[in-house]
């Protein structure tokens, strides 16, 4: 784990920062009050980014994306990425509707008192803990960071996504700062794992597939991923 954590310290440098605020806030503010003081501070101008950056941690968005971006240059990587958003995406909705059902977001917590800060319609009241977006984002680019570790400039800006990304879920009022907090730690753990334990599985099968059922393949999930994005254009955030 220490080689590990070692070898992604360009793309975890910027988001230890992230989680180091986060608990700075959540130790002087506590779980609900350190979400009014993030999602306080926000811009009209900046909804519908955020809105639009949020997508990144869909699951189904994610997975699709990955394949379009690079299912050409490292189908491993990719197949080993979704593994780790599948694993760590179901980890966190079981925690959500077995574990912490009862934990409520932010809209319900603070019904009434319109402190929250929400975009349009989108509007979620249960379910809060862990932060999904925050879990999917952080596992598949930490693979990917992992991928490219041998570079500086990459890894960075994927840790700077992650960060922003899981951000998003406090701006548009989705999820507490301990939800998305949680979630990247679920996220990044689960994707150690899924190098470690699964990659070499998923390498050994994979490379064993002959040249034209990989092509088949490639071909079937390319044609899914671009009809996931296109149902996801046309029904956003449904």
């Amino acid at each position: 784990m220490k080689n590990f954590i070692w070898d992604n310290k360009y793309f975890l440098a910027p988001l230890l920062m992230f989680w180091i605020l986060l608990g700075f806030l959540l130790l002087a503010y506590g779980y609900h009050d350190s979400f009014l003081v993030m999602n306080g501070i926000y811009f009209k101008w900046l909804d519908y980014p955020m809105l639009i950056l949020t997508w990144l941690g869909d699951s189904f968005f994610l997975s699709a994306l990955m394949l379009l971006l690079f299912m050409r240059k490292d189908m491993n990587m990719v197949l080993v990425a979704i593994a780790s958003v599948i694993i760590t995406g179901f980890i966190a909705q079981f925690l959500k509707h077995w574990v912490f059902f009862e934990w409520d977001r932010p809209l319900t917590v603070f019904e009434g008192k319109g402190m929250v800060h929400y975009v349009g319609n989108y509007i979620l009241h249960k379910y809060s803990f862990p932060s999904g977006h925050s879990t999917t984002t952080a596992a598949a680019f930490t693979v990917i960071a992992w991928h490219i570790r041998k570079r500086k400039v990459m890894p960075f800006i994927l840790g700077l996504l992650t960060v922003v990304v899981s951000y998003t879920r406090i701006y548009l009022g989705a999820h507490f700062p301990g939800d998305v907090l949680a979630g990247n730690l679920l996220g990044f753990i689960g994707a150690y794992f899924t190098i470690r334990y699964m990659a070499p599985v998923i390498r050994h099968y994979f490379n064993r597939i002959s040249k034209n059922k990989r092509q088949r393949w490639e071909r079937s999930l390319w044609f899914a991923a671009v009809i996931v994005m296109v149902i996801m254009f046309i029904h956003p955030f449904k």
